[in-house]
């Protein structure tokens, strides 16, 4: 009967524990969420205040054209968050305000300097063409010229397609020349000079013009047969195509030089972009990529 009575008391003393430790649990529970809830007020009221900040550095630095310095918070902009303040946010906030005030009266004296000559946007070894203008209206003999003032315009010509004709002259070689020297030619003519395409229309010139236009300056081939025919060509865009493809391939080993040199560094940088790509048989535009590849060590 002791040892059952000694162990019904032991089970309501470690029931009371358990109860007590509950208390204190729960106790504590209610601790961290009135922490939690401090927390939230003081994460709110620091919100409330860089609001407030950033709209007084607006108000005074801001591209605004009336900068005054409400010391009011409820003038403010609505807000969410609570917009009292206690007595320390308020004293560090009139602080924020004289010391802007005081920064805005300043009054900033620059040093008198020297101006810079503004850098010529003309090359120096730019054509130039003069027009020279006299007086209208009098008697040039019965003065004596003393100087002159020039002004100079920036002036552009169009550009202008012309036709670059070859003209190779043919020989034949005299009667008395033939008998004397049979073994010599007869006819004797120039050879052409050697062309990209051969017994092609276009010239070295047009088809660098091509090229610059697709990749210095982005311009489609559909722009530049509408240049070209503003200019007086008509050419059609398989034409074009040709020409390029042509171009392409005789640029090719140099390509595949600088390839293998770029290839064989010890450091390559690459850069991968898209650009959409016209499909003819979709009809639509489709997704290309391009990988432009650097040697980083010598810059190529």
């Amino acid at each position: 009967m002791k040892k059952s009575s000694h162990l019904i008391q032991k089970g309501l003393e470690k029931d009371k524990e358990i109860v007590e430790k509950d208390k204190k649990i729960v106790e504590k529970d209610k601790k961290i969420v009135e922490m939690n809830k401090k927390i939230e007020n003081m994460q709110a009221t620091i919100n409330s205040l860089q609001n407030m900040m950033a709209w007084f550095r607006k108000k005074m630095f801001g591209s605004m054209s009336e900068k005054n310095l409400p010391l009011d918070p409820s003038v403010l902009e609505p807000t969410l968050f609570d917009m009292s303040l206690t007595e320390e946010e308020q004293a560090a906030l009139d602080a924020e305000v004289k010391k802007m005030e005081e920064q805005n009266a300043k009054v900033i004296e620059v040093k008198s300097h020297k101006r810079e000559v503004r850098k010529p946007v003309m090359r120096k070894d730019l054509p130039v063409e003069e027009t020279h203008i006299y007086p209208e209206g009098i008697n040039l003999d019965e003065y004596t010229e003393i100087g002159v003032e020039t002004t100079d315009r920036i002036a552009i010509r169009p550009a202008v397609m012309y036709i670059d004709r070859t003209v190779r002259h043919k020989f034949v070689l005299k009667s008395s020349l033939q008998i004397e020297e049979p073994e010599r030619q007869t006819f004797v003519i120039a050879p052409l000079p050697e062309m990209i395409i051969p017994k092609g229309m276009d010239s070295e010139s047009l088809l660098a013009d091509i090229l610059i236009d697709k990749y210095v300056y982005h311009l489609p081939f559909y722009r530049v047969i509408q240049k070209y025919k503003e200019l007086g060509v008509l050419l059609s865009d398989s034409t074009i195509g040709d020409w390029f493809n042509a171009v392409c391939s005789r640029l090719r080993p140099l390509y595949d030089k600088l390839r293998k040199k770029i290839m064989s560094s010890d450091y390559i940088q690459v850069d991968e972009s898209t650009l959409p790509v016209i499909d003819n048989e979709k009809h639509c535009a489709v997704k290309g990529y391009i990988w432009v590849v650097r040697d980083a060590v010598c810059g190529d």
